[in-house]
């Protein structure tokens, strides 16, 4: 309790004092009860009550306190004075928790409970930091093995590190040394393993750790870094510019290790024409070159090196700088065509396939054909041609042939043909359908407009003539009422222009005396 004295003073009176009293604040801890044992790592609620008559509960300084592990927690509490710590940290043993609470004048009040904490056996740990998941072994070299481990409990050299293979057994087993660290080398048989490593404390408890690792035979490393080996084809596993896929050079080495050195290089013959692009001359395709020269101007083509014949091909043969000189190929009269190209004179700039043709004798346009599609020639193979003067004909059976064809495209016209009615001057006389045509009609006059005309006036034509008909047996040809359709009356006239005059209609009458 804290006393403190206040002096009153008053005129007439006699001195006073007052006293003035600090009551400390209140702690109880209301949970867990004494006494009680709890796991290691388990986690552990405390719930305490604070007052205080002169301040707010909340405003008082708290302070949960082991005497094992010292100060825990200094949160203070709510308005209504609750308290609560929540722990899962306190070491093993047996603590005794206090809660101190001090008021702003440094007052404090306490209150305690104690508690047990029992060890849990822990078990080690394991760390492999060789070999790595994605690493592998090399036949007949020891594999490197490296191991770090711990333990809370336990002092690092009480803990046993083994390394087992499932193919080769028991390959390392001892104890780390002062930092936690285990090294071994061991030879592993050629092939898949499955290893496991495990670490085992004093008390028996431990931990393992599996890993997949191979050991694969050293042809198949790739000792030079050039992602082949000697299984994948790497010829020269020391030397990381050759492998499989590699570009050759003119260096006498078999830089893409397929067995030929320096093709596909100037210096190599690759068609096995004996000749080489450029000096020096390594090497030819043909095991039959003895003698290797250069200059060769196309080393994929056998046909093409200097010297060679010059053919027909539009290549440079010789490797003259010059294509096809002295050959068919050339367009020598330089009319665009030559004589491959199917120029059948290639003397005459003005015969090649697709000139124009002329009536000159020549086959101006190379098709096999003189002087078609002139006025020369006969070009229906009706043996007449346009011209007076006929050259040649489409057909090989014109014994003769003959001119002044008026349409050289219609085998149907010509002079020699006779002339019919279809408005075409067949027979190239310059008139057109006149009466002479072999199927022209005789019209005859019809003057009465009965449709039957006089047979003693009649015309030729191709086409009815205006007033004429085709039927000429009117025996009357100034009356329409009398034809051969018409019907025979008695009227002393021949109606129907048949077998006389009232034929067939007169009677029979008798005398009547009396």
């Amino acid at each position: 309790m804290s006393i403190a004295s206040l002096i009153l003073l008053g005129v007439g009176c006699t001195d006073k004092t007052v006293q003035v009293i600090n009551t400390p604040p209140s702690v109880s801890i209301t949970s867990p009860a004494d006494g009680t044992e709890y796991q290691e790592y388990e986690t552990i609620e405390f719930y305490a009550t604070v007052n205080d008559s002169q301040q707010s509960p909340e405003t008082l300084t708290l302070s949960w306190v082991s005497d094992i592990d010292g100060i825990i927690s200094e949160e203070p509490s709510d308005s209504s004075g609750n308290a609560i710590l929540l722990t899962a940290n306190l070491s093993s043993g047996t603590h005794t928790i206090s809660l101190n609470a001090v008021d702003e004048k440094a007052t404090s009040g306490m209150d305690f409970v104690e508690v047990s904490v029992i060890d849990m056996e822990d078990d080690p740990t394991l760390t492999i930091r060789h070999p790595q998941p994605d690493e592998y072994g090399v036949e007949n070299e020891p594999t490197y093995f490296e191991v770090v481990v711990s333990d809370s409990q336990d002092e690092l050299n009480a803990l046993l590190v083994v390394i087992e293979s499932d193919v080769d057994g028991e390959l390392c087993a001892d104890y780390p040394d002062d930092s936690g660290l285990f090294v071994c080398d061991a030879s592993l048989t050629l092939g898949d393993h499955s290893l496991l490593f495990t670490v085992v404390d004093s008390t028996d408890n431990m931990v393992s750790e599996a890993l997949q690792y191979s050991v694969v035979p050293l042809t198949e490393i790739d000792n030079d870094g050039d992602g082949y080996s000697e299984s994948e084809g790497d010829c020269d596993d020391t030397d990381s510019s050759v492998f499989p896929t590699g570009t050759e050079y003119p260096n006498e080495i078999d830089d893409d290790c397929d067995g030929t050195i320096d093709e596909e290089t100037a210096s190599y013959d690759d068609d096995g024409d004996c000749f080489c692009e450029t000096e020096p001359c390594i090497g030819s395709a043909e095991v039959m070159c003895i003698e290797l020269q250069s200059g060769d101007c196309d080393d994929t083509r056998p046909s093409t090196y200097p010297y060679a014949p010059e053919v027909c091909d539009s290549i440079d043969n010789n490797c003259n700088g010059v294509a096809d000189e002295g050959t068919s190929c050339v367009d020598d009269d330089l009319d665009g065509f030559s004589e491959i190209d199917g120029d059948c004179d290639d003397n005459n700039p003005l015969t090649y396939p697709g000139a124009y043709e002329v009536a000159d004798g020549q086959d101006n346009d190379c098709d096999n054909v003189i002087d078609e599609g002139t006025d020369n020639y006969d070009d229906d193979g009706d043996c007449y041609c346009e011209a007076s003067t006929c050259l040649g004909s489409i057909t090989t059976n014109c014994s003769n042939l003959s001119g002044d064809d008026c349409d050289d495209g219609d085998s149907d016209i010509n002079p020699g043909v006779v002339e019919i009615c279809d408005g075409t001057d067949n027979n190239c006389d310059g008139s057109t359908d006149e009466d002479t045509a072999i199927d022209a009609q005789v019209w005859y006059e019809d003057t009465d407009g009965d449709s039957f005309g006089n047979g003693n006036v009649a015309e030729i034509d191709c086409y009815q003539p205006n007033g004429y008909v085709l039927n000429g047996t009117d025996c009357d040809d100034t009356a329409f009422t009398v034809n051969p359709s018409r019907s025979e009356i008695c009227n002393g006239i021949d109606d129907n222009c048949v077998d006389g005059i009232d034929e067939g209609v007169n009677q029979t009458f008798y005398a009547d005396y009396d």
